[in-house]
């Protein structure tokens, strides 16, 4: 018998009946209220290699498990509606499709191939519960950049599994995005103005339990639009899948969830013929699924006129506690990301002197932080203002800051996927680095690089660099006798600061967190956190 990991041959799929074949998730029957991602989509889409047989009718000819067309007569079905030249091709493709796909299974493949396209994301359901931390790490060490949990369906399902699996998600540094698999009708003869309401209501729905779940405005929202309700023809519901996804999206939006992508099978995605028309979607809102028969290769990929090719659902990744598959894409145009970097380690490393010696800045002579610049100088923290003066009593910027901090962790190098800011040029790379490392986030789209850093701020900025390097406890109450800080949002870290005897105060019972730091004043503080923490 052959049978599909997620989907069914569904009666009235291609007007055939195939009775051998039963709906099944990787090892449960699926409810009606719990579809996992695919499960439709995997017949919708699945590759034909051989050409199936087709009557002078366009109906599927029936076939046995060899694959021969049985000559017997096929009963016949009650007589359809007409429908459009859209529906009527819809049927003989699907009809195509799902004969294929008795004939043939999508390979396994595994993580540890490098011939395979990336693997950028998974998507996960209530039926991947039993993945651990350990599972959600192995994916980050294994490149997966973005785990997308589903989190609810129609108006009523949410899945128990996905507020710990976010957590996990965000615990192994991967970007999370959530998925909503779609109804929006439980009949294919439903009047458009019905069903767009009914998007509407399910938007409204997913948007709630994001929220509940304390879920960012910026996450990435996926309308999962896969389902086939009753009285549709072939896969194809007499109202219209993309009008009401743009409603889904529309009142997401309203909802402040800025970001919606849409999910669908290849056959669907096609302009005047489908369900989810790229040109009124937008192509690189998509999020295509198609599973190639045999191996897919990144020499060879597909569908890159698409915001992200779903590839497999068929992928083992090593090390993991369970042998069980995950469906996996590659993002061509980073539609996954939920305008986050994704979170990078820091490490403490022994700076070596580089320039030995004095400096070369004639202008710190009579400063009281001479021997403190001249140490910075040394190591590479700084190279000066300009190459023979430091400029010491001059504001630290918030540039500045991310190039400094960066110089102190070893100089690191770092590529950013994409840029979070919409006001960073000079020092860009820095910036970036620093907001991976979560050291600093700035108020996106904005990051002020050219604002001067409080004292507040300063402590914050090292606080927050000793606990990426691991030199700090992720969380921790302390005190100092400082009398100014009372109120101020970086009042913990001023202390942390005092507590390890990088700072003393600007008197012994003030900090003046509202001042501006000077360059001198930072070059103390650094040498400081760097000999202190060694």
């Amino acid at each position: 018998m052959f049978t599909l990991k997620k989907a069914t041959i569904f009666t009235g799929l291609c007007f055939i009946t195939l009775a051998a074949h039963t709906a099944q998730a990787d090892t449960a029957e699926v409810p009606v209220d719990n579809h996992p991602m695919g499960y439709y989509a995997e017949v919708q889409t699945e590759e034909n290699p051989m050409t199936a047989p087709i009557d002078a009718q366009g109906n599927l000819a029936p076939v046995d498990e060899e694959g021969q067309t049985v000559k017997d007569e096929i009963p016949e079905e009650p007589e359809t509606p007409k429908v459009s030249s859209r529906v009527r091709r819809s049927i003989a493709d699907e009809a195509e499709t799902a004969q294929a796909s008795l004939r043939n299974a999508p390979a396994d493949l595994v993580s540890n191939d490098t011939s395979l396209p990336r693997k950028d994301a998974v998507d996960i359901a209530s039926w991947q519960d039993w993945m651990t931390q350990s599972d959600f790490n192995q994916l980050k060490a294994q490149g997966v950049k973005t785990v997308i949990v589903k989190l609810t369906e129609s108006t009523t399902y949410i899945n128990p599994a996905a507020k710990t699996q976010i957590q996990m998600a965000k615990n192994a540094g991967l970007t999370v995005a959530v998925y909503h698999f779609s109804h929006f009708s439980e009949s294919g003869k439903t009047a458009q103005a019905t069903v767009n309401n009914t998007a509407r209501a399910e938007a409204n729905f997913f948007a709630n339990v994001a929220k509940q779940y304390g879920l960012s405005n910026s996450t990435v929202m996926i309308n999962d639009a896969e389902y086939v309700p009753k009285d549709s023809v072939g896969t194809m519901p007499y109202w219209d899948w993309t009008v009401a996804s743009q409603n889904f999206a529309d009142q997401l939006k309203k909802q402040g969830f800025a970001t919606t992508r849409h999910y669908a099978s290849k056959a669907w995605a096609v302009d005047g013929v489908g369900q989810m028309e790229p040109s009124k979607l937008g192509a690189k809102n998509l999020w295509i699924a198609q599973y190639l028969y045999g191996k897919p290769s990144s020499g060879n990929l597909q569908n890159t006129q698409f915001g992200s090719w779903q590839y497999t659902s068929q992928m083992y990744f090593t090390n993991f506690s369970r042998r069980s598959p995950l469906d996996v894409s590659i993002d061509y145009a980073n539609i996954f990301s939920n305008g986050e970097l994704p979170r990078i380690p820091v490490k403490f490393v022994n700076l070596p002197v580089k320039h030995p010696g004095t400096s070369p800045f004639k202008d710190i002579s009579h400063s009281i932080y001479k021997n403190y610049i001249n140490w910075n100088y040394n190591v590479g923290i700084t190279t000066g203002y300009t190459p023979t003066t430091y400029n010491p009593d001059a504001n630290v910027t918030r540039g500045e800051m991310a190039v400094f901090i960066n110089r102190l962790a070893g100089s690191p190098s770092y590529n950013p996927p994409f840029n979070v800011y919409t006001d960073v040029n000079q020092y860009k790379n820095q910036i970036l680095w620093l907001t991976a490392a979560n050291i600093s986030n700035g108020t996106a789209p904005h990051y002020n690089p050219n604002g001067n850093v409080t004292r507040g701020q300063m402590a914050a900025f090292l606080h927050r660099t000793a606990k990426a390097m691991g030199k700090a406890p992720a969380s921790g109450t302390y005190t100092s006798s400082f009398q100014d800080i009372n109120g101020n949002m970086f009042k913990n870290d001023i202390n942390w600061l005092k507590s390890k005897g990088i700072t003393t105060g600007y008197t012994p019972t003030t900090f003046r967190p509202d001042a501006s730091i000077t360059r001198g004043e930072m070059a103390a503080f650094l040498n400081r956190f760097y000999n202190t923490l060694k």
